[in-house]
């Protein structure tokens, strides 16, 4: 078992590692390797629910922000409409559109720092993983 050390990535790096986070979970491994490899992806998970959170957060006030409540019929049968409280930006509002891309560019260069335990990728033995899954988690897996 490796060291823990402290690793930092953009919040966009750690976004894009969530599928290849799932097949490391998935992989059936031995028992003792398994249980490392779960105790070292718990933590992460942890980390990374937290950071999803984050990100959930600033998209749905920047969508309050920068865009328009949803309208619905009220109902009433008169064509008086009530809000959803829901939000949106159409994809025809260019203007709107860049400002909420360009605001959630800046949140996804963001930093965080997980503590994490590498795995070994040889600890790992003759599991199967993408050129993808390796090159998304270089940040955890080292040789």
């Amino acid at each position: 078992m490796q060291e823990a050390k402290t690793v930092s990535l953009t919040i966009r790096e750690l976004m894009d590692s969530e599928q290849s986070l799932v097949a490391i979970e998935a992989l059936e491994l031995d028992t003792k390797t398994a249980y490392w490899v779960g105790k070292v992806m718990k933590k992460i998970r942890a980390q990374f629910n937290q950071a999803a959170k984050r990100m959930t957060d600033t998209r749905r006030a920047l969508l309050t922000e920068i865009g328009t409540e949803v309208m619905v019929d009220a109902g009433l049968g008169d064509g008086t409409t009530r809000g959803t409280g829901q939000y949106q930006i159409k994809q025809d509002d260019i203007e709107r559109m860049a400002k909420f891309q360009e605001r959630m560019d800046e949140v996804l260069a963001g930093t965080t720092e997980l503590e994490i335990t590498p795995i070994s990728i040889s600890s790992l033995g003759d599991v199967k993983l993408t050129p993808r899954d390796v090159a998304n988690l270089d940040w955890l897996l080292v040789e």
